[in-house]
């Protein structure tokens, strides 16, 4: 018996000698590769980091000029508010339904650069086309087009300007993010001055001039954002997130965040109108002062995770959300929603660096654009989806002062119940982890432990210690 389990060992080292050259050979080769793009991008970094800036602020110029206005765009179409929120949901809808392949699709083939300037392009023409038509047949239409082209622009965007960024500066992330909150800041007054002066077609002009300077800055860092193609499967990324029930638990926060998102951005400006009868001047103004608070938390991203987890950041993000729209259902005074604007860079300024950081630190590196691509479909697409629909029925039925104190008051459910979910999952992972330990310290003085060991498939090198043992 024991030559036996003496030669079962033997044929086991001779099988695994082989895959174990291979292996060692892939590894050498990734690591290097992965040295010299770092190399490279630290040698680049001055100016990648001037083009992730030029094109985070031009993205946000330009939709800074249609995202916020456009349920007044299609109320003055002829569109009421429960058919508003039913056509605002298209983009959350192939948020859902279409981000995610085509992120996996930019992550096997590396073109995620073509795909993004190609719908800023198909985006910039299709909004001059639902300007010009008057039909609400064809402005629906072409709204529900629209939405499906902007659907992979800013997961794109975002993911392009992280691979710029060397593994070491990863959490200065932020530091170029802030310049979209620039472009949001200086491009909402300036589209409301616009509007009230000229009308909706001189604001395509602001919405093309901000989306040829993102294109510009994608088109001229192409070269040094590529890397390495992925090998997995669809199902594989699909899997990797399903079977980590923490990450699970993670987006279900920015699902909620997501849907309290689009109630203000969807919402937020009839009720301005219609009952507190604000001027086009205030709503351009609130807009900028959304980013008070958030300009200065993505400039301070580094400091902030290094003293705050991401679980944390994420629940004062929802806490700060549910304290804005509480605050919406009491105003009397149109202008007071001043005082409450800078809450949006608490809950949203917040809720993307934990996001942003937590998916690029739990996601393989070959799938920097599914990670990217999960975040946004949760943030934008399955919670705005439900904050349409849901919202334009409790606008309807209730009115926007009860749609919103429900909606604050969900959220703070909804972190109570994140904290506590989450404490019992670590609690049973703690767990598991001890329970481990204990039984391979058991296995070590079994005298069959070492022939077990020998029918698992394990790494080499390990396997071979157990059978020198």
């Amino acid at each position: 018996t024991t030559n036996d389990n003496n030669s079962n060992k033997i044929n086991v080292e001779e099988d695994s000698a082989s895959p174990s050259s291979d292996d060692a050979a892939d590894d050498t080769i990734i690591g290097n590769a992965s040295m010299e793009h770092q190399t490279l991008l630290e040698a680049r970094y001055d100016h990648s980091a001037k083009m992730c800036r030029v094109g985070y602020a031009g993205l946000y110029f330009a939709r800074s000029s249609f995202t916020p206005y456009i349920p007044l765009l299609l109320a003055a179409k002829g569109f009421a508010p429960d058919e508003i929120g039913w056509l605002a949901a298209a983009l959350p809808a192939s948020l859902i339904f279409i981000l995610p392949p085509l992120s996996y699709l930019a992550d096997r083939t590396r073109k995620g650069n073509v795909f993004a300037i190609g719908a800023m392009l198909l985006t910039s023409l299709l909004v001059l086309a639902l300007d010009i038509s008057d039909t609400m047949a064809v402005v629906g239409t072409i709204a529900v087009a629209n939405a499906i082209a902007m659907t992979p622009v800013a997961s794109l965007q975002d993911q392009h300007c992280m691979a710029l960024i060397p593994q070491s500066k990863k959490t200065e992330w932020g530091q170029h993010r802030v310049f979209g909150a620039y472009g949001w800041g200086i491009g909402a007054p300036l589209a409301s001055l616009v509007l009230s002066h000229f009308g909706w077609g001189f604001m395509w002009i602001q919405y093309l001039l901000g989306h040829l300077a993102a294109c510009y800055a994608i088109f001229s860092t192409r070269s040094t954002a590529t890397g390495a193609a992925t090998k997995k499967r669809y199902r594989d990324v699909l899997m990797l997130v399903l079977q980590n029930p923490r990450m699970c638990l993670f987006l279900f926060c920015t699902c909620m965040l997501g849907t309290g998102y689009i109630l203000v951005v969807s919402f937020l400006f009839l009720y301005l109108q219609e009952e507190l009868h604000a001027p086009e001047l205030l709503l351009g103004i609130s807009v900028t002062c959304t980013v008070v608070v958030e300009v200065p938390l993505f400039r301070a991203s580094a400091k902030i995770h290094e003293r705050f987890s991401d679980k944390t950041l994420i629940c004062i993000a929802m806490v700060g959300w549910a304290i804005r729209v509480w605050g919406y259902s009491l105003l009397q005074n149109p202008w007071h929603v001043l005082f409450l604007e800078p809450l949006h860079g608490l809950s949203f300024g917040l809720m993307w660096l934990s996001g942003v950081h937590y998916m690029s630190t739990n996601f393989p590196k070959d799938l920097s654009a599914s990670a990217f691509g999960f975040i946004h479909t949760t943030a934008f697409g399955v919670g705005p989806m439900i904050g349409n629909v849901l919202g334009g029925h409790l606008y309807k039925e209730y009115g926007p002062r009860m749609m919103y104190r429900a909606a604050g008051t969900v959220m703070l459910c909804a972190c109570g119940l994140f904290l506590v979910v989450d404490a019992w999952l670590m609690r049973r992972a703690a767990a598991a982890e001890e329970e481990g330990v204990d039984e391979s310290a058991a296995g070590e003085e079994s005298p069959r432990h070492a022939e077990v060991e020998s029918e698992l498939p394990s790494h080499p090198r390990r396997h071979r210690q157990v059978v020198v043992t």
